[in-house]
């Protein structure tokens, strides 16, 4: 869980309290935001191990028949340190049905880094309620951010990055769950 660092519900920005602290924009239930839904087929859940001290991309894929890619985790050197005594880190990805959304657990406390992007080239459904509120599919993904769930249960948005077309990235800071969403 992602702590925000600023009063629940503002809709300041937090600032970083710790090496792992993201920037948060604002902090909402999940009644209020609209998460982006998938259609097609989920994602595939798995695990992996990781050694601390080297960096490792990780590309969950939608189940066959078409194996697009559904998000890319990358996990610098810096996130599982070295000298943790640890020989292997266990990371575990879990898609939430239905939306581009996924928990993700660990053994270990993250460092600073980690980043999730999810690619919705192929399987991007913006529901009616999303399209009633911004008026486009165009519109609608420009407004999405990563949201992270905090330990309150509430979802802290963000700041995220659009790296390519179809493409949506922001910070892991820590074990969690972390959806593509946009304010209702």
């Amino acid at each position: 869980m992602i702590a925000a660092g600023c009063g629940g519900g503002s809709k300041s920005a937090a600032a970083p309290a710790s090496p792992t602290a993201v920037k948060v924009v604002q902090v909402v239930p999940l009644e209020q935001l609209l998460v982006l839904e998938m259609n097609g087929p989920p994602a595939v859940d798995t695990s992996v191990n990781i050694t601390p001290g080297v960096a490792r991309i990780i590309i969950m894929r939608h189940a066959a028949p078409d194996n697009n890619v559904f998000a890319e985790l990358s996990f610098p050197a810096s996130v599982f340190a070295a000298d943790s005594g640890r020989d292997s880190v266990m990371v575990t990805l879990k898609a939430r049905p239905g939306v581009y959304g996924l928990t993700i657990g660990s053994s270990a406390k993250f460092g600073k880094g980690a980043r999730i992007t999810f690619k919705y080239p192929v399987h991007f459904k913006a529901s009616p309620e999303a399209l009633a509120r911004y008026g486009t599919v165009t519109a609608y993904e420009k407004a999405l951010s990563i949201a992270a769930e905090q330990e309150d249960g509430r979802f802290g948005q963000l700041v995220s990055t659009r790296p390519s077309t179809d493409n949506l990235s922001g910070p892991i800071p820590a074990a969690g769950t972390y959806l593509a969403a946009a304010s209702k």
